[in-house]
């Protein structure tokens, strides 16, 4: 990867921005990047916050401790990733990228990219020298005074005022000096960042700030709009969106702001204050045991704007078209004629932990007492779809002093479900699955009973546009009821327990005027526990596996939660990425003893029912037998795996003996099973050459073990002994059809990449 490539990936895993701290006569990255930059993303990660484990542990993992020096005898052998990991940690910096223009020429063009920091000197002198040949001068030029070296074709650095700036092109770097000394249309004159500064006041460790119009000019994103069925008239719409995450003593404090085109927002009747009101629904709900709790206004309007976001003949409409032709049917109700018009008003919808399994969610609209009578529809429907049904009751209940309909009935996997409707002598529409209503609505006090709103909730205000709030310990506490009712382990119970730990509660409310929209929010959290947690194991299980295929580095594994799919298959051993990720994709599964027995063989038909299941669900296209094709062997028919195998047969991917058969039930050699594989397999022209003994160039299985060996599918059971003979075991087999089926999809996203950009016209399968 290029090494300026090699920043970007880098800095966007970051996904924030935060500003430099002005210094006289020192500029900041907003003030030299022009006006349209599209990306700026920054970090200080000198600073307290929660990526310092996941830093320590890439300085271990990924970074040396040399340090590349400047000699006599010209320039020592650098190392970029210590340049590159003393960029980002020991002082802030800025990333910024601005997309380039398609062209039918060029449909996906490399962007702009920049990269601010304060390297030392010797860092400086080392990244100069980092791409160059020991004999060569770096080669530079004169910008106004200033020295842009070139450190490669898509690298060139220089210092400029105590500010060290990296860009990918000569004419990139020369664009930031001449905004900056000809007082030239930066970032940090658009009206987009000025307004920002109003509403984005918290001090922060990370940000972002995304300028959403190049969307408009990307051909993929195009691509996108149509594939969804999206409207591209929104493209456009959003002018500027800025994130900033700051740490507190109890949690995360986070700011956003979003700006869009006037003119186009007016246009589709879509102004972010066209939701503005005043918060007031949650004095009606309790707030004790809650989960979720978020507050909003004018259902029918949102649900309108949503419908507009969509093309007439895209799917989503057709979808919600056939969902209301069917409600209608079902019920003589049309929703947007006799539902969605009585909900213009506040809304408000409640998830409470009530220990009961079904969600306990309660939804409230205002309405009008025209709503009544399609209440009354709704309640009929109900009772004439549970006719059959002998656990269905229904009871009247007084609540609000208004009497609620409760309809009650039971399920085999939820146990007892309860759906209350009515409507308050106000004019409140109220919907729930709580089993005891009367003790959450007006009944128990309000939300600010809940501490964790009650501490970020400072009044109702009339421009708010969206109240948020999420408790995580009542979500945990809900969690744990609901595994313990289908019999999980202490030990199980106790791993949520601990993930739970550190997470106390999230709140957002957000606001807006005319084209502008901003938002407050804080994660409480408890930083001690935070800091305990393994995010290595957490978020990517274990690091590496070792299988008895011989490797000289470890083979690293995808992301993967712990599982406990199989009573013999667990986290360290080297083949449990493979198994569960096969499991997953419903390719391989256990006995009813619930084992997988890695170490038994495989037999020839299990195996070809694996890798045709594998192809299928990556959609690999292969040709499909017909009921009326002729068997392909004397001795496969009527069995569970005679379709699999007699599409691997169709398709040239495996032959029988001479004698017409296939054997399905004889255990398959590592080496029939490259040759399965090899059926799909282009050979490299100069592939590289395996170093097993134990195949030679004359057997027929060497074509098929080189091609493996080349792919990285195998690489023996020692350095230099394949055991083509021996038979695969269940826990090989899913480990090469894995990485093969990983070289499938690679191959077929390299073949889509290349047939869009109209280098090929025809995919080569």
């Amino acid at each position: 990867m290029k090494t300026l490539q090699k920043f970007a990936v880098a800095t966007l895993c970051a996904v924030f921005f935060i500003p430099f701290a002005e210094a006289q006569s020192v500029p900041t990255p907003e003030q030299m990047l022009p006006a349209n930059i599209d990306i700026v993303v920054s970090a200080d990660l000198t600073q307290p916050n929660p990526f310092t484990p996941l830093i320590e542990a890439w300085e271990e993992d990924m970074v040396g401790n040399n340090v590349v020096t400047i000699t006599e005898d010209g320039p020592a052998s650098p190392s970029e990733d210590d340049i590159l990991f003393r960029f980002l940690t020991q002082k802030p910096f800025t990333f910024a990228m601005n997309t380039v223009e398609a062209t039918e020429e060029d449909p996906y063009p490399m962007p702009d990219m920049y990269l601010f920091g304060d390297l030392s000197d010797q860092d400086f002198e080392d990244l100069i020298a980092s791409r160059l040949y020991e004999d060569e001068e770096p080669s530079s030029s004169d910008h106004n005074g200033t020295t842009i070296y070139e450190v490669s074709s898509d690298m060139y650095i220089f210092q400029y005022i105590d500010i060290d700036v990296v860009t990918s092109s000569l004419e990139s770097a020369q664009t930031l000096i001449d905004t900056y000394e000809n007082n030239g249309d930066s970032l940090s004159k658009k009206d987009f960042w000025q307004n920002s500064e109003d509403h984005i006041t918290i001090d922060g460790f990370v940000s972002m700030y995304v300028d959403p119009a190049f969307a408009a000019q990307d051909l993929e994103a195009q691509e996108l709009f149509e594939e969804l069925g999206l409207n591209k008239s929104l493209i456009g719409l959003m002018t500027g969106e800025i994130f900033r995450l700051g740490q507190t003593e109890d949690g995360f404090d986070f700011q956003m702001y979003v700006e869009g085109d006037q003119d186009k927002l007016e246009e589709l009747d879509m102004e972010f204050d066209k939701y503005n009101f005043t918060p007031s629904l949650y004095k009606t709900i309790s707030g004790n045991n809650i989960i979720l709790y978020t507050e909003n206004n004018g259902a029918n309007e949102w649900k309108e704007d949503f419908l507009k976001s969509f093309s007439p003949d895209s799917e989503v409409m057709d979808l919600y078209n056939e969902m209301v032709s069917s409600i209608e049917e079902e019920t003589g109700i049309n929703i947007d004629e006799d539902l969605f018009p009585y909900l213009g008003g506040k809304n408000m919808i409640a998830v409470h932990n009530s220990e009961q399994l079904f969600p306990a969610i309660t939804a409230v609209f205002e309405s009008n007492s025209g709503f009544k009578d399609t209440l009354n529809e709704l309640n009929d429907a109900i009772a004439d779809a549970n006719l059959d049904n002998s656990s269905y009751q229904q009871q009247l209940h007084l609540i609000s002093g208004q009497y609620f309909v409760h309809h009650m009935m039971k399920d085999p996997e939820f146990g007892d479900i309860d759906l209350w409707l009515g409507m308050t002598s106000d004019n409140l529409f109220v919907i729930s699955t709580h089993h005891e209503l009367n003790t959450i609505f007006r009944a128990a006090g309000n939300m600010t009973l809940n501490e964790g709103f009650a501490k970020n909730f400072e009044g109702p205000q009339d421009n708010t546009s969206s109240l948020f709030y999420m408790d995580f310990e009542n979500l945990a506490d809900y969690v744990a009821y609901g595994m313990t009712e289908q019999g999980a382990s202490e030990e199980e119970l106790q791993e949520v327990a601990d993930m739970a730990a550190p997470w106390h509660n999230l709140y957002l409310i957000s606001f807006a005027d005319g084209n502008q929209s901003w938002a407050n929010g804080s994660l409480g959290v408890n930083h001690e526990l935070l800091a305990q947690v393994d995010w290595e194991d957490l978020l990517f299980g274990p690091s590496y596996v070792y299988d008895d295929y011989y490797d000289e580095s470890p083979f690293p594994i995808e992301p993967n939660f712990p599982s406990r799919l199989f009573c013999d298959v667990h986290a360290d051993d080297w083949f449990y990425t493979y198994v569960t990720n096969l499991s997953d994709m419903d390719i391989v599964s256990g006995y009813s003893d619930g084992c997988f027995r890695p170490n038994d063989p495989v037999t020839r038909a299990e195996f070809v029912k694996m890798f045709i299941a594998g192809l299928e669900a990556i959609d690999w296209e292969i040709s499909p037998v017909m009921t009326s094709t002729p068997a392909f062997f004397s001795d496969v028919s009527d069995a569970w795996y005679t379709t699999y195998v007699n599409e691997a047969a169709a398709n040239s991917l495996i032959n029988g003996y001479p004698d017409d058969t296939f054997r399905p039930n004889n255990s398959i050699s590592r080496a029939e099973a490259m040759e399965v594989l090899f059926g799909l397999t282009m050979m490299d022209e100069n592939p590289i050459a395996h170093p097993f003994t134990d195949v030679l160039p004359g057997d027929w299985f060497n074509d098929s073990v080189t091609a493996m060996y080349d792919a990285g599918i195998i690489s023996g059971k020692t350095p230099d002994m394949f055991d083509p003979h021996a038979n695969i075991t269940r826990a090989e087999a899913a480990k090469v059809i894995n990485l093969y089926l990983d070289y499938l999809k690679d191959k077929m996203d390299l073949e889509t990449f290349f047939e869009e950009a109209g280098e090929i016209e025809e995919p080569v399968m």
